[in-house]
């Protein structure tokens, strides 16, 4: 359920940013975020996962492990800041110097990026699933509302979108991290853990940076070449398609550390079945999705967002692959292959910028969409190539259809009688 619910506080929050806006604010805050994200994720050097990693195998472990990611945190959060403000200027060089500004105190807010993924690790690691869906739910919740009360009060610009952003990130870690911090404690870090987690982190690292190239660079690149409006246009139609992740791209969180735990075959297996549910789920909503594009975009987001539906209907193909690869991912990394994992997504890397660099400035917005499902379909071939000769694994009973109408039928009955009113197996136990 908290899955439909950020589905549609995420729908809710792109419209309003949208219609408030515009394309060209949207293409602001597009580039602004992503390079946020985009280099925070690469100053954290895979610790988060390897967070999660040692906190699924150590539980005893666990307030050392806490006190080492925040550890990690103070310093990989400067080295993150410092990297944002010298890419700033070379990202955005094209464009206007009021950007440039804003975007001088925006990325400053990196260290929350890095915050919210170590938690987000450590709370899946520590199987704390409740605590994940909470953090999942309450910073868009959160960043709604402000943007809710911000738009009844003052027009909204791009600089007070940012500061409701920041605003939700902030009230999202502190409620749920002074949750899990009672609940686990705090020890003195370790030099140890330390180890441990960054000697994991190095060898995903290759697979994090890959998948952030892959999904991110056309963001980053497009300012050079195309128009901040149309660099709006296409952040709409990116993130449309970012609806499948809110829907199922926790599975690659929850499938890591519940696979590593259980390891062989059987972690084996669980991973095959995320996997199914995701290729299907995603694959439903993608086909919908995608029909309905033309009539869909400008309906909801206004008219001058038309132009999003053909990139959205050609990247979403690479995106439920996309979806599909991280838990195949996941599955490398819980069987002690974090470096196959970095090599599927490196094969990415390179058709992304071999791709984009020869098609953005012919075939602009439409060219980055199709250079993207290329990516996405590269490295989701690759981890299956990887994953073939695991024991448990199946290619056939990933993409089985029967077995997918069967979890289908087997949530349904869980759910039913998590209410009382009817028996099953339980969930995790099926194969």
């Amino acid at each position: 359920m908290s899955n439909v619910g950020i589905l549609a506080v995420n729908l809710a929050t792109g419209v309003l940013v949208a219609r408030s806006i515009g394309p060209g604010g949207r293409g602001d805050l597009a580039v602004l975020a992503t390079l946020t994200q985009f280099t925070g994720w690469i100053a954290a050097l895979g610790t988060n996962e390897g967070v999660a990693f040692l906190a699924s195998k150590r539980e005893e472990d666990i307030p050392r492990i806490v006190g080492t990611a925040l550890a990690f945190l103070a310093g990989l959060g400067l080295v993150g800041v410092v990297l944002a403000e010298l890419a700033l200027p070379l990202v955005l060089h094209a464009q206007h110097q009021s950007v440039i500004d804003t975007g001088r105190w925006f990325v400053l807010s990196v260290v929350l990026v890095l915050a919210t993924s170590q938690l987000q690790s450590l709370l899946g690691g520590s199987h704390d699933f409740a605590g994940m869906n909470v953090l999942r739910v309450l910073q868009p919740t959160g960043y709604l509302v402000g943007l809710v009360v911000l738009a009844l009060t003052v027009r909204l610009t791009v600089d007070e979108v940012l500061l409701a952003s920041i605003a939700s990130s902030v009230l999202a870690l502190g409620v749920v991290g002074a949750r899990f911090l009672r609940r686990v404690g705090v020890a003195r870090p370790s030099r140890e853990v330390a180890r441990a987690a960054l000697a994991f982190g190095i060898k995903v690292q290759g697979s994090l940076f890959g998948g952030l190239v892959n999904g991110r660079l056309d963001l980053l690149m497009m300012p050079a070449f195309l128009s901040v409006a149309t660099v709006g246009l296409y952040s709409v139609a990116t993130n449309t398609a970012g609806i499948l992740f809110a829907l199922v791209g926790v599975l690659g969180q929850v499938v890591f550390p519940a696979a590593a735990r259980r390891g062989g075959a059987e972690g084996m297996r669980l991973v095959v079945r995320a996997g199914r549910i995701t290729v299907g789920t995603a694959g439903a909503v993608a086909l919908v999705l995608g029909v309905l594009a033309p009539w869909l975009l400008p309906l909801v987001y206004g008219d001058a967002f038309r132009g999003s539906a053909v990139p959205l209907q050609i990247m979403l193909p690479g995106v439920v692959l996309a979806a599909t690869s991280q838990v195949l991912d996941a599955g490398l990394q819980a069987t002690g292959r974090p470096g196959a994992a970095s090599i599927c997504q490196l094969w990415g890397l390179v058709v992304t910028v071999v791709g984009l660099s020869v098609s953005l400035e012919p075939f602009g917005m439409d060219g980055a969409a199709t250079v993207t499902t290329l990516s996405y379909l590269t490295c989701f071939v690759a981890a299956l190539v990887y994953l073939r000769r695991e024991p448990g694994f199946s290619v056939r009973a990933l993409f089985s259809p029967r077995r997918f109408v069967a979890d289908g039928l087997d949530v349904s009955r869980t759910l039913l009688r998590r209410r009382g009113t009817a028996p099953g197996p339980e969930l995790s136990k099926v194969a």
